[in-house]
């Protein structure tokens, strides 16, 4: 009864709350905005609730969220921080009535960011071939090199994804003075370095599971 990105009012397991269709991580999810005093005793009766127990509810981490989130292609701040919206990836969260309407989302129209003037940058999500024991470790600003060694982009989070136990990065693709990506999705000889080490990546053309958690048929 509540559509994504919007907000009713209900009550749950008696309790007032203001309950917003919400995902951190691609999956269905929700935020209930209860009282201070209401917020520990709703926590707990949900968990105890029959429904809660047959599904296996429990509280879970920030490394589960981002094992969730990274490879649907969902983003946080880091992945966000001074991208202007026309390069950020963020379209599918933006109706389009809301792009074409009179008075257009804050934003919206604010200058080109700085850096335009050489071609800018383009949202990207990367698979990366690390080892086992870097699975979880790709650091953000990790650059992205073509075949003959030139920057072509750059990582800005990671996770080890949690259905396709690949290691996914997020990040952006540099655009050249015409304004054409760098790089490529299929294109070959693409490395990562990072931690001193240097692993091949894939630049994908889409998220590798779709919203939901189903995954996607593999790319040819």
């Amino acid at each position: 009864s509540v559509p994504f990105l919007q907000m009713r009012k209900l009550r749950v397991c008696g309790v007032e709350a203001d309950v917003f269709r919400i995902s951190f991580t691609g999956e269905a999810g929700y935020e209930l905005h209860v009282s201070a005093e209401d917020a520990a005793p709703l926590f707990d009766q949900i968990l105890r609730s029959d429904k809660a127990r047959a599904l296996g509810c429990r509280p879970f981490g920030s490394a589960a969220v981002n094992a969730l989130r990274v490879e649907k292609g969902f983003k946080v701040k880091a992945d966000l921080d001074f991208a202007h919206w026309s390069e950020a990836g963020v379209d599918a969260f933006i109706p389009d009535a809301r792009k074409h309407e009179v008075l257009p989302f804050l934003g919206k129209d604010a200058p080109a960011p700085l850096g335009s003037e050489q071609g800018g940058r383009l949202a990207a999500i990367f698979d990366v071939a690390t080892d086992e024991a870097h699975a979880w470790s790709v650091l953000g600003d990790s650059p992205i090199r073509d075949a003959t060694g030139r920057v072509v982009g750059f990582t800005t989070t990671s996770a080890r994804g949690a259905i396709t136990g690949r290691t996914i990065a997020l990040g952006y693709v540099k655009r050249g003075e015409s304004g054409a990506p760098l790089a490529l999705a299929g294109d070959g000889g693409l490395t990562l370095e990072s931690l001193g080490q240097i692993w091949p990546v894939e630049l994908l053309s889409r998220p590798p599971v779709e919203v939901g958690g189903k995954p996607r048929p593999a790319e040819a």
